[in-house]
């Protein structure tokens, strides 16, 4: 690392774990993911449409043990709320449209994570968030938006990182 030009890191937290661990590098925080325009005017399209949600958690049921879709049933069955187990999806809008007809999402992930994207997606659907501090998303300042304001952070935040990244490969390469 220390001989890069630059790492790109998603998140505060995300840089933190580098530099706890002593990784000197010349770290650049982006402070969010990068996201594609597509994936904005969906989650703007699907709070544009003002359905009605059903009264339920999403949680997300996958085998990968860090995701912790265990810790999230027991959590949902030992407060009695209703939940359902969606998995993954052929493509990113159904996948969207799936999680905004739901109340809230419960994630308890096990492992550090840098970002989670599936989280911000489902705040900028202005659902319910029941979670953990265990990845770098809940812990930036901007994760107290939600709906258009965080949608609108997303595209201005991706378009100065996308500069940013221009900037440094027009200047080393």
């Amino acid at each position: 690392y220390k001989n890069a030009i630059a790492v790109f890191v998603q998140t505060t937290d995300h840089m933190n774990v580098f530099l706890k661990n002593g990784v000197v590098a010349n770290f650049i925080n982006m402070r969010s993911s990068i996201w594609g325009n597509d994936d904005l005017v969906m989650l703007e399209s699907f709070i544009n449409l003002k359905k009605e949600k059903l009264n339920k958690y999403f949680i997300y049921n996958t085998t990968n043990w860090i995701k912790n879709t265990k810790g999230a049933i027991e959590f949902c069955q030992s407060k009695k709320l209703p939940f359902d187990l969606i998995g993954n999806f052929k493509n990113r809008y159904d996948f969207l449209n799936m999680l905004s007809n739901y109340k809230g999402i419960v994630f308890f992930p096990i492992a550090r994570e840098t970002m989670c994207r599936m989280i911000v997606e489902a705040r900028c659907l202005n659902m319910e968030i029941m979670t953990t501090k265990n990845y770098g998303a809940v812990l930036e300042s901007w994760f107290d938006y939600s709906g258009m304001n965080l949608i609108n952070f997303l595209r201005y935040n991706t378009n100065k990182n996308i500069e940013i990244i221009k900037s440094i490969l027009k200047e080393n390469l």
